[in-house]
Parts: C-alpha cells; structure tokens; sequence
C-alpha cells in the first residue's frame, strides 16, 4: 500500500465549549489543510470556523437517512473521499471523538486502507463529566458500560456491586433512529423489570446530562428505581446506577491468601 503522504486526524472538542477543547487538538484544527466537522451545537461550529478558514460541516449528511447508521456510513465514507494525497486533514466531533461515534472510526479505517497516516485525539466525555459531577470513582468497585438497547438485547452479563453506566436510555429500543416514535416508556419498564433482579426496588439511580456550557449547571435527577419509566427521559440522558455493597461472603478468603494480602486484613 503507498502512502500518500497525507496526514488524517481526527480530535474532540469535548462537552462544554471551548473549555473541553485540549491544547493538542485545538492545534490539529487549526494547522489543517481542510476540516471536517460534526457538532451538537451551533457555537461550537462557529469556534471550529473561527480556528480555521477552510471547514465543512458534515450536519447535512446526518438527516440524509431516516437510520441514523446509514447516515454514520454516509459521513464517513465522504470525509474519506475527500482526503487528498500529501494534505492535512482534521475531522472535528463533539465530546470523545472514539466514543459512540461510529463515523470516526470508519473514516479512519477507510483513510488508512487509501495510505493515509491517521491518528485520533482524544477529548473530555460526557463519561468523564459524569465521574466529576456525580463524583464516582470508577476505580472504586469497577465500572461496566453499555448503549441500553444493546445491554437487554444481547444480554450482557454484570455485576450489581460495580458502577453501571447504561448509555442513550432515551432511544430504547430505537438505538439507530429508524423511526421517529417509539414506546419509550413500555421499554423503560422492560428495563426496570430486568434490573429489579438485581437490585432493590428502592435503590437510588441517576439519569445524568452533562452541560454543555461552563455557565450551566449538569441535569441531575435521583430518583428510585421502580419509578424508572415514570421519569421525563431525554433522547441524551445517560442512567448511572451505583453500585450495592459487596457481601462479606462474596470475597474470596482463598484468593486473598494467595495474593499475599492477608496480613492486610
């Protein structure tokens, strides 16, 4: 495979304006020959236009399709057509640019199959704000993650006494937006069936929105379990689930001895 000579990154500008944005990717932005980008809001478009001269956005290629992952493919497949032999070229998304953002991805993979160099930066996710704003320590007990439809659907085994982050609870059952209704709520309470196997139905959860300017203040909402599919859930609402305690008896007394840790207890 030759290599064209041309550099293909592809940076965040993470969740809250102009704060989020890292020194790294602020300079990839504006030392490119050519910038894409795809963003929530329309300030962070007009930053991205003010660091560079030579943009695109990529907004219109998102409303191309009904399903939202054809409209990902789209993306990506235009970015990477675009690229040209020995130029520099920059892909700008909101928050972490490797974190539910499929287009990123493909548009790497595609560049490097034409010989391109690629490289990715990353940026400050609504995962990271979530750890500040609701300060959980996901080194403390562990942290699983997963997009809500895929967790019931494919059945992912977890563990109770971790962190759990379940992602877009707000297309439940709708994860690509194939359709512009579906029944959030009855699938909010095959989700609230499904988790009451393992916690309480008293047991405090959190749907959690970042805010995406430093003058605003993070959505929190603390509320019980079993009242789950009676919460107002927005399209972007992350649920946080803390983590029960650890039953003395689930701690394996043979492990620690031979870890070398008794002496610690």
């Amino acid at each position: 495979m030759d290599n064209k000579g041309g550099l293909f990154a592809v940076v965040g500008m993470g969740i809250q304006l102009g704060s989020d944005l890292t020194r790294a990717a602020e300079g990839y932005i504006k030392n490119a020959d050519k910038v894409f980008y795809l963003v929530n809001i329309a300030q962070a478009a007009e930053w991205i236009e003010q660091l560079n001269s030579n943009t695109e956005s990529l907004q219109d290629l998102y409303f191309v399709h009904k399903n939202r992952l054809k409209n990902y493919i789209a993306i990506a497949e235009h970015v990477a057509n675009n690229l040209e032999s020995g130029k520099y070229t920059t892909f700008v998304l909101y928050g972490h640019p490797g974190v539910f953002a499929m287009p990123s991805h493909r548009a790497i993979a595609l560049a490097k199959q034409k010989g391109f160099r690629t490289k990715m930066l990353p940026g400050i996710s609504a995962e990271d704000w979530l750890y500040a704003d609701l300060g959980v320590d996901p080194g403390v007990s562990g942290c699983m993650s997963f997009e809500v439809t895929d967790f019931l659907v494919c059945q992912h085994s977890y563990s109770p006494f971790s962190h759990l982050l379940l992602w877009q609870i707000g297309s439940l059952g709708n994860k690509y937006l194939a359709d512009t209704e579906f029944p959030l709520a009855k699938n909010l309470e095959v989700l609230t069936e499904e988790l009451l196997k393992s916690y309480p139905s008293n047991h405090e959860i959190v749907l959690y929105q970042a805010a995406l300017f430093a003058t605003e203040q993070a959505k929190i909402r603390r509320f019980e379990l079993a009242k789950l599919a009676q919460q107002d859930v927005e399209l972007i609402d992350t649920l946080y689930i803390p983590p029960l305690d650890m039953p003395k008896a689930n701690i394996n007394q043979d492990m620690i001895k031979r870890l070398g840790l008794a002496d610690l207890n």
